[in-house]
């Protein structure tokens, strides 16, 4: 999950959505949202100018299956801004604290955010 936040940020800052697909399993409504706002950034030549999330506290909540866990996180939108391509600020994100639950499924030799509540 820590490496999942990692990558949206990354995606966020370099406006790249394959970072994303890399670790998001097909049907993670969340997941897919993400990706779809990262590729407006691209579409519109913008991107954040620091890390969007920090994850500041995770608990495992068990399994539903061998094969997928259930993961409760504390997660703090990091105050950031979308820039465009000349550095001018568009907008800033306030920072505010989330709670969240990740379902990480491994498939295919990969662990994967399915489902994130």
């Amino acid at each position: 999950m820590k490496y999942f936040l990692e990558l949206n940020n990354l995606a966020y800052m370099r406006a790249d959505a394959d970072l994303l697909r890399a670790v998001s399993a097909n049907g993670c409504e969340v997941c897919e949202s993400l990706i779809d706002d990262v590729e407006e950034l691209q579409r519109l030549n913008r991107h954040y100018d620091h890390p969007v999330v920090a994850l500041d506290s995770a608990e495992y909540l068990g399994a539903n299956s061998p094969t997928q866990y259930l993961v409760s996180a504390q997660v703090t939108q990091q105050r950031s801004s979308v820039v465009d391509a000349d550095g001018k600020v568009i907008l800033t994100d306030p920072e505010k604290v989330l709670h969240r639950t990740f379902e990480i499924t491994w498939k295919s030799g990969s662990w994967q955010v399915s489902a994130v509540g």
